[in-house]
């Protein structure tokens, strides 16, 4: 595996980049291969490298290169003893990417429709299945892909950095080659045995609750927004009856009319929760929708689509298809789903996605406890609407000796205050994973965002 100068803008300036070549099959070594795109970082230190931290990104469908500049930055405390490595997992990124168009792009309501359109999901089965075998596109796959970046980087050992669906990889990895592994920071913990996205209605409610919560106990925003949760309530039951009209402004200039339904304000509410620093506009959002304007919702609404439709749609089909919606039931979906802004519109369109797309199988281990592992920290936001704590404490269940921190106020992401404190804690638990206990002190300067209660023009 030889790397070279990347000399592409998105990366760091000292970064190299390579490939490998990986059979699609590892059944059928003989028969179509992939070619894995990486991108290293060396350590800066005089001395050898101490070894590999490989990034897991998320999604699925996210290509771990686009992690590189922020975590050359986070992480730089590690940078003098450790190289850090990307591999974009097969299927996104540069590693074979199964793209399509899941929308149609000259038309903006298409993004503002539903989240899988079902001809754009047909449409994207026909284009890709030529080219891939969609079946072999999971987590199980790209574990052993790591294991042969792993051995090609000639590392004794590696540290696995995972966030999100990411770290669905990382415990397949564990589960592998745990002798390979240094240590594993998951931030975001995804267990195999979480049948996503069912739990997203719940667990969105539980997180919008806590802004709620927090709102009415912050003296400025509970006078600007006195009944939030009336607010929401009211424009569920608005939307639920018709969609609204909504101005939208196009990147171009150009201003359309487009219709805003009640699944997408669901769909945007919880977006914003992902971050700390969006979900503080959720009072200032739903007050103007309240008198009537809805263009903010529709412009981050169609920001955040435009977002999902650059990732991997190949790979995010292929992978939850298989580990995930084939677990669930019909009739599990309503009282999952009854009562909350986020609705059973997600969890419906998925279901209705994976009937239109192979399914691949899993490993008889896939979701079972580990028999053995190697040291793991599960990092999790208090607010997070996607991997709450309760799925970070399920996951210790079967992670041997794994140890579990809950980020104050955080999402599925980090506000600016624990950022420094987060990272302290995986770079100290990289360099000493087997230490007894963890200092977790800085945990308690972590506070809130502030409310934002103006928009922006």
């Amino acid at each position: 595996m030889a790397f070279r100068p990347c000399n592409v803008s998105w990366a760091p300036q000292e970064a190299e980049c390579g490939t490998l070549a990986v059979p699609e099959n590892p059944a059928q070594p003989g028969g179509r291969s992939l070619q894995l795109s990486i991108l290293r970082l060396r350590a800066s230190g005089t001395a050898p490298a101490t070894g590999a931290v490989l990034y897991l990104p998320g999604g699925p469908g996210q290509a771990a290169r686009d992690a590189a500049s922020w975590m050359s930055q986070d992480f730089a405390g590690l940078r003098g003893e450790w190289d850090l490595v990307f591999v974009d997992p097969r299927g996104t990124g540069e590693s074979a990417p199964l793209d399509c168009e899941l929308f149609e792009s000259g038309d903006p309501q298409s993004y503002l429709g539903d989240y899988f359109p079902l001809a754009g999901v047909e449409r994207c089965r026909r284009e890709l299945e030529p080219r891939a075998d969609l079946t072999r596109y999971t987590s199980t796959y790209a574990a052993d892909d790591l294991e042969a970046v792993r051995s090609a980087l000639g590392s004794p050992k590696v540290t696995l950095v995972a966030g999100s669906y990411g770290t669905r990889t990382a415990i397949a990895y564990l589960r592998r080659y745990s002798a390979q592994v240094h240590a594993a920071v998951l931030h975001g913990v995804v267990p195999p045995f979480m049948s996503t996205p069912l739990p997203f209605a719940r667990d969105t409610e539980d997180a919008l609750s806590a802004w709620i919560a927090a709102c009415a106990a912050d003296k400025e925003c509970a006078a600007a927004t006195p009944a939030l949760r009336a607010d929401i309530t009211a424009l569920i039951a608005r939307l639920d009856s018709a969609p609204v009209q909504a101005p939208l402004t196009l990147p171009d200039g150009k201003t359309t009319t487009v219709r805003f339904s009640r699944d997408l304000f669901g769909q945007t509410v919880r977006g914003l929760l992902y971050s700390p620093n969006r979900a503080v506009l959720i009072p200032a959002l739903v007050r103007r929708a309240r008198e009537g304007d809805f263009a903010p919702l529709a412009k981050l609404a169609y920001e955040s689509r435009k977002d999902f439709a650059s990732m991997g749609e190949g790979a995010f089909f292929s992978q939850t298809c298989t580990e995930d919606v084939w677990r669930i039931r019909e009739e599990d979906v309503p009282g999952a789903t009854a009562g909350t802004l986020l609705g059973d519109g997600r969890v419906r369109q998925q279901l209705r996605a994976c009937k239109h797309w192979p399914r691949g199988e899993l490993p008889t281990d896939f979701d079972a406890p580990l028999k053995e592992s190697a040291p793991v920290l599960l990092v999790t936001g208090q607010w997070d609407p996607a991997t709450p704590p309760r799925w970070a404490e399920r996951a210790v269940g079967i992670l041997p000796g794994a140890k579990s921190v809950t980020v104050p106020f955080a999402g599925h992401g980090l506000q600016e205050s624990a950022l420094q404190c987060v990272m302290q804690l995986m770079t100290g638990f990289i360099r000493q994973p087997s230490a007894k206990a963890l200092d977790t002190s800085c945990l308690a300067k972590v506070q809130r965002e502030p409310f934002k209660l103006t928009l922006d023009p």
